[in-house]
């Protein structure tokens, strides 16, 4: 498994994990600096797989509707 796909991984672990980001104005970006992961790549894993960017999938997951930064 290259390094992107187990940020992947450890992207949706902690996504999974709403206590880590419980009341926080978390965004995509906020996440990946604590995944300490390029933004730009895993954003671009997110698309192949999702058909949607990061910032889109943080915000629907969290169901707030906003984007964060």
């Amino acid at each position: 498994m290259c390094a992107i796909e187990k940020q992947y991984h450890r992207f949706w672990r902690m996504m999974e994990d709403a206590e880590v980001l419980k009341g926080e104005n978390v965004g995509f970006r906020a996440i990946c600096r604590r995944l300490h992961c390029s933004p730009a790549d895993l954003d671009e894993v997110l698309e192949s797989e999702l058909g949607t960017g990061g910032d889109e999938v943080v915000a629907v997951y969290f169901g707030n509707g906003r984007i964060f930064y």
